[in-house]
């Protein structure tokens, strides 16, 4: 998987955005790559997902800004591949049992 990494250990799954020399910056291609992460934990039937970042220096930058600049200038659609991409946080309601969520203050 292009840009990250992906553990399975009993009922833990760890994905490591590893794309440290852009601070972990989400490109299309770790998007995508994240997408599979997901689904094959959830094949594996993980019941814990640990997101972390390769480096010392970021855990993620957000998305790839050079990427979408890039696609920009060269014309092509911005919308339809990132919507596309950004569609790996699946929609459902309320998180499942155990995740963990922080609100603005960190509680």
């Amino acid at each position: 998987m292009e840009g990250l990494t992906l553990r399975i250990q009993g009922d833990v799954a760890t994905v490591a955005i590893d794309r440290p020399q852009a601070r972990n910056a989400l490109n299309l291609a770790a998007m995508r790559a994240l997408g599979l992460a997901l689904d094959e934990a959830e094949s594996k039937r993980a019941r814990v997902l640990v997101i972390r970042g390769a480096g010392d220096k970021a855990f993620c930058a957000g998305g790839d800004l050079k990427e979408l600049e890039h696609m920009r200038s060269s014309g092509l659609e911005l919308s339809a591949p990132v919507e596309d991409d950004y569609g790996v946080v699946r929609p459902g309601g309320a998180p499942p049992d155990g995740v963990l969520d922080a609100d603005e203050d960190g509680v």
